[in-house]
């Protein structure tokens, strides 16, 4: 019996711990990888999730002629129509690489469309196909 409570007790933490991690789903041409993570069903046609889009750093010359290197992420929250391929970025926080808020917003009345062939539209494929 302590042997299965202490099985029950890990297989829960790891349940819990899995959900917590980003998942890599696609990286476009220019190098911003698109992760998820939290992804809940809402009803049958809709899911919420968070999208963390990540830019790859950027060579960036100061004043005193030496380089840097710069990047930028974002961390989102879309909900997700598989039936009509559109999405509502619910709320973002736009961070720079030191972890400083750039900028940050959302709205529930503006929705998008996935654009064909585009990144964005991978991970819609990624929720809708693998989740429905």
């Amino acid at each position: 019996m302590k042997n299965f409570l202490i099985f029950l007790i890990l297989l829960f933490a790891q349940k819990v711990f899995a959900q917590s991690e980003w998942m890599s789903i696609t990286t476009s041409v220019s190098g911003r990888e698109y992760q998820i993570r939290n992804l809940e069903k809402k009803d049958n046609q809709f899911y919420d999730v968070w999208v963390k889009k990540i830019d790859p750093p950027i060579k960036i010359k100061g004043k005193n002629g030496k380089y840097t290197y710069k990047s930028k992420y974002s961390i989102n929250n879309w909900i997700v129509s598989c039936d009509t391929k559109e999405y509502q970025n619910i709320t973002f926080v736009e961070y720079n690489s030191n972890g400083k808020i750039l900028s940050e917003g959302g709205s529930t009345e503006d929705t998008y469309k996935f654009i064909p062939d585009s990144v964005a539209y991978g991970v819609y494929e990624y929720i809708c196909s693998e989740n429905n």
